[in-house]
């Protein structure tokens, strides 16, 4: 890879000083950054070359440690003789030194120390036909990492090699003189320190030169401190300025982004044979893969409506975890990289941190007073996959901590919008232009929003209305720094000149309450970054401007009020928001108090009689440090002071909005963080109280236990939650509540007996509905032989009983029986016997026999002038004749027969007579 030249990005750590304007209470001028002349980046150009193993990097002699495991970083610092010959040279080396030794403890490095020598950069030498290759003579050689000329004994020695046909150099002969020892023994860096004059407005600026030829790590590199930076930078500000470009040079470079390896060691982005990417991006960097960083889109509110905008993100894992925890956002994709507004192709773009969200970290674009490495940088660095970070050298850092998903994935017109429809103070950004104000890190600050000469770009236009403006004007309104998307934040200076005490220590609250932004009589409190409306009986809202209906039953309220006194209020619990009437989150809190004003605090002693000024300071201090993460939006109230073995005891409930995180864990790390809440000082006005921190207690409030603050239906559960509780229907119920409402809170009974497919009842039962459930009953005929309550029901079989009587033959059918009765039965069961005599289309009785009923049958009996002439297998009486009857029927029948045969020989006469 030697001799790969690549486009790195600019690494200028920008001052901006561009055209300015006077500022009242700045001891300075505000600077803007509009104008085409104002600050821009200085882009080095170097040469990227990885060292050639076994030659110019080799492997530390047997008396180092030969373990693969992590080790410090160790570098070496050679000064140019920019810095040498300086009138601040002891200054800068100090200074140096310093961070070096800071790094060196903050960073372990994977790879085992090295011997580095540096090839000589050839100017006048050239090869010729016969083979031999002639090097640069030592006294044309210049070598150069970035500005930096490197020293002779960094250096190879000139040489005069031959070469074969295939470019193989062999026979090298070194030229004589030179120093006896060369190269640097036993680092991992070679830093190479500037003092050369750089382009307006730059104060600094860093880069690479070398990679390790294994894991690509960059092993040499230089940074610049620009002449005359200590004129306006003092000592603390220009060591920022130094360890910012040294991390730039040990990894922070989008040049370097393809380069990245995860925690075993294996590359982020594929690597062609060489060991390097095999494609470039439009930007000339190497091009990396969406492991490392890719495009985000955002919903970006503007002025009149909302867009959609790009921006890079880095999406490496340990960048990733810390923006989920300080920002408090489980949903965090990836941290936001400077985009250089787009105006400069090769500014400060991909090489620091978003300025929007971080403008007091130390890797962003632009210098603030005040600035922090914090675990953000480290983490970029151990994400490298070169380096091991020690966090716990990080700096303290809070800007926009705990703001939660909304501030970083939306725009500062979002987050001012909702912060003042909340009744709450706007920090850490701000509208009014150029207010003096206390910046969220207690230093003296101002409001960065001005108008500006030219209309902003629609994306970087962000207020609706702003008192003093016109319509045609708020176009051209917006913070005065473009790394910051134009968004006006409170921008920590370095000295304000105002005789306004409390703004120039920032140790006093300024009283929101003076604008009177409380409605219809409304009460309005105080607190240290905004204010809180105490209505009146009749009102209700965060302004008290919302009226309350009047009322006689709950049935005339909107959803989740009740009526209350004559007026439509919130119920059970709830509390009044934009979106109606929500549950909010509670806490309890305790803690002891040991001293007032270093004095020790007895209680009730002098106390007792000054409660309520206790319990005010109090609320109003607990407020001062609560107030500035938007999770508690809400008023801390029922400060109760008690006796606490014989000191003074604080017990506070704390409320949260609804919609507040529903990070808990985080919520009682704040509450509890001797840095961001529990500190042993906790101060109010001119009242120190020292608090035991040991004594803190934070305890969830238990909404179930307290029903008055659970809005759980009567026909469901309450589960207590850390914060808040949860409500479930019970079994049989319907839940009919909505995001508004929370589950459980609208529990119907349902009809299971109205849909089959809502009961488990068997096809052959009939299902009654109950409040809450439901029964089952197995149909007649059937059974439940399992004790399923009629979920199981079986057909029974009624002829196991033998249920039909005489002889009667039973045929089980579904859920019921027939009998198919002998002859002579009838009935259900065949228990009648059937009376053939009553009709002669029961029987087969002669009409004249006398028919006699019998069981199951009957019998026929001829009258005794009868005789019985039934056919043989017929039965008696089936057949009976009378003995008189048969002369005259005879006679009847032979005076028949003779009639017949008289009219025969009487027609026989007739007939011969005619034929004759």
């Amino acid at each position: 890879m030697e001799g790969r030249v690549i486009t790195l990005v600019c690494l200028a750590f920008v001052f901006d000083f561009g055209l300015s304007m006077e500022f009242p209470g700045l001891s300075e001028p505000m600077p803007m950054d509009m104008d085409g002349d104002a600050a821009r980046c200085f882009i080095p150009k170097v040469e990227l070359k990885a060292l050639k193993p076994g030659i110019n990097t080799h492997r530390s002699s047997s008396s180092r440690s030969q373990s693969s495991t992590f080790q410090q970083m160790k570098f070496e610092v050679w000064y140019d003789e920019s810095v040498t010959n300086s009138s601040i040279s002891d200054f800068i080396m100090n200074i140096t030194r310093e961070t070096v030794d800071l790094i060196s403890r903050q960073l372990q490095v994977k790879e085992e120390s090295q011997d580095i020598i540096f090839d000589r950069q050839c100017q006048t030498g050239s090869y010729v036909n016969n083979g031999t290759v002639v090097n640069c003579t030592c006294a044309d050689n210049v070598t150069t990492c970035g500005t930096a000329t490197l020293p002779e004994h960094h250096l190879l020695p000139c040489s005069t090699c031959k070469r074969y046909e295939n470019g193989t150099e062999y026979d090298c002969v070194p030229e004589p003189g030179g120093p006896a020892e060369r190269g640097v023994s036993d680092v991992h860096y070679v830093l190479y320190v500037t003092s050369v004059p750089c382009p307006n407005g730059v104060i600094g600026f860093a880069n690479v030169c070398y990679l390790d030829p294994r894991l690509k790590r960059p092993n040499t590199g230089f940074i610049n401190i620009c002449p005359g930076a200590e004129t306006f930078l003092e000592p603390e500000d220009i060591q920022q300025l130094v360890q910012h470009e040294i991390y730039h040079a040990i990894g922070i470079l989008p040049g370097l982004f393809a380069l990245f390896r995860d925690e075993n060691g294996d590359p982020l982005t594929p690597l062609g044979d060489d060991g390097f990417p095999t494609e470039l991006s439009s930007e000339g960097f190497y091009q990396w893969s969406d492991r490392v960083a890719r495009t985000q889109t955002l919903d970006w509110d503007i002025r009149g409506g909302q867009i959609e905008r790009n921006v890079t993100i880095m999406v490496t894992p340990n960048l990733v975890r810390e923006a989920r925890e300080y920002y408090g956002c489980d949903t965090i994709e990836g941290v936001e990289l400077e985009d250089d507004y787009g105006r400069f192709p090769s500014g400060s773009a991909l090489s620091h941190f978003e300025a929007r969200l971080m403008p007091t970290e130390s890797m962003g674009p632009g210098f603030a007073k005040g600035r922090k490495f914090s675990r953000f940088t480290l983490a970029f660095l151990e994400d490298t996959g070169w380096y091991k970070a020690n966090y716990d050298l990080a700096d303290p850092f809070t800007w926009g901590r705990d703001l939660g998903c909304g501030f970083v994935n939306k725009s500062c017109k979002w987050w001012m919008d909702t912060q003042r429809n909340r009744g709450l103070s706007l920090s850490p950004y701000c509208e009014k232009p150029r207010e003096l104000l206390c910046g969220v890190e207690g230093r003296p600050a101002f409001c960065s929003n001005i108008k500006l000469d030219e209309p902003l770009p629609e994306q970087y236009q962000y207020f609706d209305s702003l008192p003093g403006f016109n319509e045609t004007e708020l176009a051209s309104v917006g913070g005065w720094r473009m790394f910051q998307d134009h968004c006006p934040v409170i921008f920590p200076r370095y000295r304000l000149q105002t005789r306004d005490y409390r703004r120039q220590t920032c140790d006093k609250d300024i009283n929101e309450c003076d604008s009177d932004p409380c409605n219809n009589g409304a009460t309005c409190s105080d607190i240290i970054t905004g204010y809180f409306c105490t209505c009146t009986a009749e009102y209700e809202g965060r302004h008290c401007d919302k009226s309350k209906t009047i009322c006689s039953t709950s049935d005339q309220c909107a959803k989740n009020e009740v009526c209350k006194d004559g007026l439509c209020s919130c119920g059970h619990g709830r509390i009044r928001t934009e979106e109606g009437c929500q549950i909010p989150r509670r806490f309890d809190m305790w803690f002891q108090i040991t001293e007032v004003n270093g004095s020790l605090a007895i209680y009730p002693g002098t106390f007792k009689s000054i409660d309520e000024i206790i319990r005010g300071e109090l609320e109003y201090a607990i407020f001062h440090r609560l107030s500035r993460w938007e999770i508690f939006v809400d008023s801390v109230f029922s400060v109760e002071i008690k006796s606490f073995n014989g000191s003074l005891g604080v017990g506070i409930e704390i409320v949260l909005d609804a919609g507040s995180t529903p990070d808990d864990v985080m919520i009682y790390d704040l509450m509890t963080d001797d840095v961001y809440f529990a500190a042993q000082d906790l101060s109010s006005g001119y009242t120190s109280y020292t608090v035991d921190v040991n004594s803190i207690v934070v305890q969830d409030l238990d909404e179930c236990d307290e029903m008055e603050y659970s809005a759980c239906s009567v026909y469901s559960t309450c589960n207590n939650t850390i914060g808040s509780y949860q409500c479930s229907c019970l079994s049989g119920f319907g839940d009919q509540g909505d995001p508004t409402d929370g589950q459980g809170t609208v529990c119907i009974d349902i009809d299971e007996c109205s849909n089959s497919s809502l009961n488990e009842c068997s096809l052959f039962a009939r299902c009654t509905n109950t409040v809450g459930g439901y029964n089952c009953v197995c149909l007649s005929g059937y059974v439940d032989s399992t004790g399923s309550s009629g979920r199981l029901c079986a057909d029974i079989n009624e002829c196991i009983s033998q249920p039909c009587f005489n002889g009667g033959t039973c045929r089980n059918l579904k859920d019921r029986f027939t009998c198919e009765c002998s002859p002579g039965y009838e009935g259900q069961n065949c228990e009648i016997d059937q009376n053939e005599c009553i009709s002669a289309e029961l029987n087969d009785c002669s009409p004249v026999a006398a028919c006699t009923n019998e069981p199951g049958t009957f019998s026929c009996a001829c009258p005794p002038e009868y005789t019985d002439i039934s056919p043989t297998g017929a039965g008696p009486g089936r057949v009976c004749e009378n003995g008189s009857m048969t002369f005259i029927v005879i006679i009847s029948m032979v005076v028949g027969v003779m009639f017949v045969l008289f009219v025969a020989l009487l027609l026989l006469s007739q007939a011969k007579k005619t034929k004759f």
